[in-house]
């Protein structure tokens, strides 16, 4: 008989994303594959915290390869916040 695989989640990190929220990042195996986990998880009314459908589950190559979009994409939006900065401070 087939052994079945077993699914483990373990998380890495986590930041408050409101009050009644947080993001997580989990390292996760699911049917013997693993996947690095970007997730909401909601605080129940005892305080407990529960992850939502909310979030991103890739393998580690895929996360390779949105990294850098996700970084030039950051860059850009920072420079494009700064100048809106500038020409508010110009403006004052």
């Amino acid at each position: 008989m087939k052994e079945k695989p077993v699914n483990e989640t373990r998380e890495l990190a986590s930041m408050e994303k409101n009050a009644g929220e947080r993001l997580v990042l989990r390292d996760s195996t699911f049917n013997g594959y693993r996947f690095l986990d970007l997730r909401t998880d909601f605080r129940d009314k005892a305080g407990e915290y529960h992850p939502t459908r909310k979030g991103l589950s890739l393998s580690v190559d895929q996360w390779l390869a949105v990294l850098p979009l996700l970084q030039s994409t950051l860059l850009e939006m920072e420079a494009t916040l700064t100048k809106q900065e500038d020409q508010v401070e110009a403006t004052a």
